[in-house]
């Protein structure tokens, strides 16, 4: 499978999935979401630099807000994209701050990618004024404190901080 074709076939993957679990964001179908973290990816030069991280954006709520399954995701997009969505899923933990550290590890562990999908994520539903802004502001702090590596996606963190600060 092509890089286009991969894109594509994640992006109605994602679309259909969300759909199914009736999920919306905020009054919207699911979808405005995934797009606008597209949108943020390409906008940085993710892309560019690492090709599999379209296709994760596509999905990376699936495994967390539907029935589809790491394996499923693995099977179909490849290994890649599956350690992408799977880094950035909160899957496990009993409240929101122990998700959060349990996550925060994941994405660490999985790298430089991992965690500029977790920004971009972060940055759309910021500029979108999403449903968790506000947890997000508070939740600042912590996170680039746990994920933060020097020299590293400089220019996506200063942008979320930015924002959060306006908000």
């Amino acid at each position: 499978m092509n890089d286009l074709d991969q894109k594509q076939d994640a992006k109605e993957f994602a679309i259909n999935a969300h759909a199914e679990a009736g999920q919306l964001y905020g009054t919207q179908p699911y979808w405005v979401h995934l797009l606008a973290v597209v949108n943020v990816i390409r906008r940085f030069g993710l892309d560019l630099i690492c090709p599999e991280i379209i296709p994760a954006a596509w999905l990376h709520d699936v495994v967390e807000d539907t029935k589809v399954t790491i394996e499923e995701i693995e099977y179909l997009f490849g290994k890649k994209v599956a350690k992408l969505v799977l880094a950035v899923s909160k899957l496990e933990g009993k409240n929101r701050k122990e998700k959060n550290k349990i996550a925060n590890a994941k994405m660490k562990a999985a790298g430089m990618y991992a965690v500029a999908l977790k920004l971009c994520d972060r940055i759309a539903n910021v500029e979108n004024g999403g449903p968790l802004v506000s947890m997000d502001q508070e939740e600042q702090a912590e996170f680039r404190k746990s994920l933060e590596t020097k020299g590293e996606l400089t220019e996506v963190w200063f942008h979320l901080d930015r924002l959060l600060k306006k908000k």
